[in-house]
């Protein structure tokens, strides 16, 4: 079972009792195909507030053609290189993966919806988590147990323009990018002070029985 918990930074926590759907999009600014997986997405967690969540993983292997992704982080892409063993996969953008049991194009629709119908017969459980009300980025879990856990800090919303690469010309939004993340090891998450997070940013924690594996109900 996955149990997963997402917080807005400085705000309440939403008053769901089963935890949400995790979307973990594997993408790129130097994807010309990824814009429209970015927007579809950031469609179907705007449409599912409470039932899903969106993670924007940018990686860094196009970086080479002209423009470094400014989200692009090499730990993401080593990521997907680990979904590629567990699902039997292989690593593309944009790439979708769902409750870590399934995979299929982030802008397909039609796989889409059937994942999360699929997904929504086995909804993972919910975190308990409580700021120490200071502002200060640090938090306390109440585990389920002592599973793979991994925090994520995301950029609600961030906008740039890309003047070199695939999608020279275009100014990009994207959403729910993930700036931050790490493997959890105890009750407590904290926030690193040097990251640009803003109140309405969102800090996202889940358990799993792998850590890289497919989700089990």
């Amino acid at each position: 079972m996955m149990a997963l918990l997402w917080i807005a930074l400085f705000g309440q926590e939403p008053g769901a009792q089963k935890g949400p759907i995790l979307l973990e999009l594997f993408t790129s600014q130097g994807c010309s195909s990824c814009p429209s997986a970015d927007r579809f997405l950031a469609q179907v967690q705007q449409a599912n507030p409470s039932e899903v969540v969106l993670l924007s993983f940018h990686v860094d292997y196009w970086n080479y053609l002209g423009w470094p992704d400014p989200y692009a982080q090499k730990a993401f892409s080593e990521r997907q290189k680990h979904y590629t063993i567990t699902l039997s996969s292989q690593a593309y953008t944009p790439q979708v993966v769902i409750d870590g049991a399934m995979e299929g194009v982030g802008s397909d629709r039609t796989f889409v919806e059937m994942a999360l119908e699929k997904a929504r017969k086995h909804p993972p459980a919910r975190l308990a988590i409580q700021s120490d009300g200071q502002h200060s980025g640090r938090f306390k879990l109440t585990r389920h147990s002592d599973q793979h856990a991994w925090a994520a800090l995301l950029y609600r919303e961030r906008e740039n323009a890309v003047p070199r690469g695939e999608n020279r010309g275009k100014t990009l939004t994207h959403r729910n990018v993930v700036a931050w993340l790490k493997p959890v090891y105890s009750s407590e998450v904290e926030i690193p002070k040097d990251l640009d997070w803003q109140a309405g940013d969102l800090l996202v924690v889940w358990e799993s029985r792998e850590a890289y594996g497919p989700v089990t109900a």
